[in-house]
């Protein structure tokens, strides 16, 4: 079902060739928006300009962005979906680790919004959502990574206070476990990983992209337009259970 609630718009994906961000992205498409996709591999859905770039990298973000303004005009709507991770507990994490998974997960969103915001501004409109993590609410592992989502968090919260006043709303979606090719190697190496995953969520079921989609679709298009800076949980309820997922995430059974 399909109808027309960003209708005009032009919208820009970050991290949208495949999984979470491709499902955001073919939503908008079919209500109406006009879609671009950056992400470091190729996309080639009927319908999104897919462009490959490197989003954490502030030239290749303009060079991006001209293209977009050039072919769909400037972006009303933001998504930052892309991220990185690397390394689990803080002592064991390299350098590299903690540079990976912040830059692929919080710089990224930072240089995606900034290269945005002038056009935003300028039409005294637009929507930005950032797709974060429980990760950034509770422990569940991945400590690099975890930070960077919770950075994410604060962005959306400056973003908000610092530019309602143009028009501009900024709201954060807080993910529970999404089942997409990201957990295929986990899955792999402890195929039982889904199953042990359950009980931290009260619906019963684990996430699916279509689930995220929808909630990026309200954020994004003018039903949400007296919401900003925002935490919308999207977990299936994760956080109403108490423990934590790290050995799970980790792999350990000693927890």
């Amino acid at each position: 079902m399909t109808g027309q609630r960003l209708h005009k718009k032009v919208a820009l994906v970050t991290g949208g060739a495949s999984g979470i961000g491709l499902e955001i992205a073919r939503r908008f498409r079919d209500e109406g928006a006009a879609v671009a996709v950056l992400d470091l591999g190729a996309c080639a859905e009927p319908g999104l300009l897919g462009i490959v770039a490197d989003v954490a990298d502030p030239a290749a973000v303009e060079e991006a962005l001209m293209q977009v303004q050039a072919e769909l005009g400037p972006p009303e709507v933001l998504v930052n979906n892309a991220w990185g991770g690397a390394g689990e507990a803080t002592e064991a994490l390299t350098d590299d680790d903690w540079a990976l998974s912040f830059r692929g997960t919080l710089t990224s969103a930072f240089v995606s919004t900034r290269a945005v915001l002038p056009g935003m501004i300028a039409a005294g409109r637009g929507a930005i959502v950032n797709i974060a993590s429980v990760n950034a609410v509770r422990f569940c592992g991945h400590d690099a990574y975890s930070a960077a989502k919770a950075g994410l968090l604060s962005l959306t919260r400056s973003l908000a206070a610092r530019h309602g006043r143009n028009g501009i709303r900024a709201n954060a979606i807080v993910l529970g476990s999404v089942v997409t090719s990201a957990w295929d190697e986990r899955a792999r190496l402890r195929p039982q990983v889904f199953d042990e995953l359950l009980p931290f969520y009260p619906i019963g079921r684990l996430g699916r992209p279509d689930d995220v989609a929808s909630a990026a679709l309200f954020l994004a298009s003018d039903e949400a337009g007296w919401i900003t800076g925002a935490e919308l949980a999207v977990d299936g309820g994760f956080k109403l259970i108490n423990g934590s997922l790290a050995a799970i995430a980790e792999g350990r059974q000693d927890d």
